[in-house]
């Protein structure tokens, strides 16, 4: 329901959301019949009535010993949200001076599962580096997790155009497909110079570490300390390879 996404955006959970539909259809009414229609086992929904009543998103009565609830009428929601967000406007300064005073400070994300991960394509693709450096680890290309991967991500770039120049250091042999790709900006390196259990990826301020075995997970790194020193770290090893290959 179109409805329930719309409540999560508000800060809602999913189960919070579910309860507040069932209540304004139900209107003034108790625990067993939220339970019914949300379909949230009462053991559960208490605890869920408790904490949406200290968020002002329902209203509890008491009559002969027993309680009822009232969903908040949806235009007394609004003004309540629309006064939190007032609040929030009047400490943004405040809180981007704290944000800004530790603006230096790595920020690291961890992503899991090709649906999740594929995320990263499309911030990659929208960011716009214009160059990437890789490092792609000697993983078996043929694991599903990883072909599941590889379409999303030829799709979300086809979308998006991706037009980066992308340098890659390969522990294993490249497929046809990655030599298309990367042409003359491919290079090789034997697994017992270098073995690479996991990828990685710079660009920007972005260094990104990547394990293709199951599950897939994804660590992201922003800090432009960080991504100098493994760019510069990829560039020296380029350089020995271009070397080693004039030798």
């Amino acid at each position: 329901m179109e409805i329930l996404k719309t409540l999560r955006a508000l800060w809602f959970s999913e189960n919070e959301s579910k309860v507040y539909i069932s209540s304004l259809e139900l209107w003034v009414t108790q625990v067993a019949n939220i339970s019914r229609t949300s379909w949230i086992k009462r053991t559960t929904l208490y605890s869920i009535l408790e904490k949406m009543e200290e968020k002002w998103y329902l209203k509890k009565h008491s009559k002969n010993n027993v309680f009822y609830y009232e969903a908040v009428d949806p235009d007394v929601l609004l003004s309540w949200l629309q006064a939190n967000v007032s609040q929030l406007k009047e400490k943004l300064p405040e809180l981007r001076a704290i944000n800004n005073k530790y603006s230096n400070r790595p920020k690291v994300s961890i992503y899991e599962w090709p649906e999740n991960v594929a995320d990263l394509y499309r911030i990659e693709a929208k960011d716009e580096p214009k160059q990437v450096s890789i490092f792609s680890s000697n993983v078996n290309r043929q694991e599903w997790e990883v072909n599941v991967l590889r379409k999303l991500r030829n799709k979300i770039f086809k979308k998006y155009k991706d037009k980066s120049k992308k340098s890659i250091i390969l522990n294993r042999n490249p497929t046809p497909a990655e030599l298309t790709r990367y042409s003359m900006n491919a290079k090789t390196i034997e697994q017992d110079l270098l073995n690479l259990e996991v990828s990685i990826k710079i660009y920007d301020n972005k260094t990104h570490f990547i394990s293709m075995k199951s599950p897939i997970t994804w660590v992201v790194i922003e800090n432009e300390d960080i991504a100098k020193t493994m760019r510069s770290i990829f560039d020296y090893i380029w350089e020995e390879k271009s070397k080693n290959k004039k030798d």
